[in-house]
């Protein structure tokens, strides 16, 4: 019997027909399924003396199966499938986060990631939770940033010492300012030591141009974006120069060249884009710098946006959209091709199941058979009924 690629196919079992196949094509593949050992004058030989012939079939190698909800025959990992982890339809609990807004309900277990191993679900604590009551029904319940249990249940930091990322203590450069961290090196209120205010004694006016700044553990006066103290007199103007001429475009003293401009390009002032760089102004009316040999969002032309594939409206994440000499092209990720060479639809071609793109684009399986394709190769098996070799 030929069992047909049909939907009820896909649900249900085929027969365990076999049928001879020439595999020379395929680099003496064997679909990982059945060992063979190559000699020298290219045979596959299960001992010293005996050669096993292997054949098409139609049956699911061990640890994989068809269920409702397949795309290809044999394409569901009964060992590693969390929606399916060990039979059809036994999925793992969802993952889930604390929200205040939820129901408990809803979410009965807190910071749980669950993951399916050798066919039975696991649980695992997603970062910086712990499991430190024991009692698996409320999941990871307990924050390992908190002093008394940072970085694992238990551990309490001294005093009014903080916890900073599981961490007892305040890494450099920050101090414990009152059992906060504080980076006294930029801090406004705690300016090179823990309580020492940044603050203009005498403010000035706003066409000073600056405000107050911490910056190196010191409180110095800072301009405002796109204004520069160019006569060195801060105290007696400020900075009293705007960046946007063309004998001081972007910095003081930077003169633009003949035949340019200082215009605002990616929101700082510069005379034009840089070589190989085209100015693209957008829908806000800002202008940027985009390299349209290589920017996707921009590729040979001003928003021309290669395109990685669309499913209901959202962007896959298997695809990546790529601009190589200002021409659109796709990067396919997971064991995806794009077989068809149409961008629109993405990486359509699964190579890990599909038996008409099985491990690359165009390499059929079997089709007539039902020989499934499992982890990129056709699945075969050992002959029956004695067709072993001498």
């Amino acid at each position: 019997m030929v069992c047909a690629l049909t939907a009820t196919a896909l649900a249900s079992a085929c027969s365990a027909e076999t049928r001879a196949v020439d595999l020379g094509e395929r680099g003496g593949s064997s679909g990982g399924f059945i060992a063979a050992d190559g000699g020298t004058d290219g045979s596959a030989t299960a001992d010293a003396s005996t050669s096993l012939r292997l054949c098409a079939t139609s049956e699911c190698p061990a640890g994989t199966t068809t269920c409702e909800t397949s795309h290809a025959r044999c394409d569901i990992d009964l060992q590693n499938d969390r929606n399916n982890c060990g039979a059809c339809g036994a999925a793992c609990p969802r993952d889930s986060h604390w929200d205040l807004f939820s129901d408990p309900a809803d979410a009965p277990f807190l910071e749980v990631a669950f993951f399916c191993s050798s066919g039975k679900c696991q649980m695992v604590c997603q970062s910086e939770f712990g499991d430190c009551d024991g009692i698996p029904d409320n999941g990871c319940e307990t924050s390992l940033r908190w002093k008394d249990n940072c970085g694992a249940c238990g551990v309490k930091c001294p005093g009014n010492e903080p916890c900073t990322d599981g961490v007892c203590g305040c890494p450099s450069p920050k101090v414990n300012c009152d059992g906060y961290c504080t980076n006294v090196t930029t801090d406004m209120q705690s300016c090179g030591a823990c309580g020492n205010v940044c603050s203009d004694p005498s403010p000035p006016p706003d066409s000073f141009h600056y405000w107050m700044q911490c910056t190196n553990s010191e409180c110095k006066r800072q301009c405002e974006t796109n204004y520069a103290d160019c006569d060195h007199d801060v105290t007696t103007n400020g900075c009293e120069q705007k960046l946007d001429d063309n004998n001081n475009c972007g910095a003081c003293g930077n003169v633009c060249p003949s035949g340019t401009q200082c215009e605002q390009v990616d929101d700082a002032w510069q005379c034009g884009c840089p070589a190989g760089l085209r100015k693209c102004t957008g829908s806000s009316g800002k202008s940027r710098c985009r390299d349209i040999l290589t920017d996707p969002n921009h590729c040979g032309g001003c928003d021309v946006l290669c395109q990685s594939g669309e499913m209901g409206g959202l962007a896959l994440s298997t695809n990546t959209a790529i601009c190589r000499g200002g021409v659109c092209g796709l990067i396919c990720k997971n064991g995806l091709a794009d077989c068809n060479g149409f961008t629109g639809d993405g990486c359509e071609i699964d190579l890990q199941t599909d038996p008409r793109h099985c491990g690359a684009c165009g390499h059929e399986c079997d089709l007539g058979l039902g020989q499934p394709c499992v982890k990129g190769e056709c699945v075969v098996s050992a002959c029956g009924g004695g067709e072993g070799v001498q």
